[in-house]
């Protein structure tokens, strides 16, 4: 029997190779989209490093969640004053563990199985 479960679309928006295909490689349970919207139909979510692009996919799109990874103090604080102004779309997630955090594979992981969980409750006859 096939598995029939909702898989969601990721969109990966960051700089530099290796941290791309890092992303995209962890994205278990998703499909990798190559574009932010295809056609009507936008990604479920969105990761990048930069707050410029969060903006420019807060913009372009009306339900994709945008996840903003950080790496430092400075791009925490940015991180999360964005996703402060955007709760309900945005999540600021840490790419180096520190003592507290979860970190950003296994919330990134969470996040994925949670929309899959969502849209499948959505549409059972999938």
């Amino acid at each position: 029997m096939r598995d029939e479960r909702y898989r969601p679309v990721v969109f990966v928006d960051i700089e530099g190779g290796p941290l791309s295909r890092a992303v995209k490689g962890i994205s278990f349970g998703a499909k990798i989209a190559d574009h932010l919207c295809d056609g009507e139909k936008e990604a479920d979510i969105a990761v990048t490093d930069s707050i410029g692009a969060a903006l420019r996919i807060v913009k372009e799109t009306e339900q994709t969640i945008i996840v903003v990874v950080y790496f430092d103090t400075e791009q925490r604080k940015q991180a999360l004053a964005f996703a402060a102004r955007v709760p309900n779309r945005t999540r600021a997630m840490t790419g180096i563990p520190r003592e507290g955090d979860a970190g950003f594979v296994p919330e990134f992981f969470n996040l994925i199985k949670t929309l899959a969980k969502e849209k499948s409750n959505e549409n059972p006859a999938r």
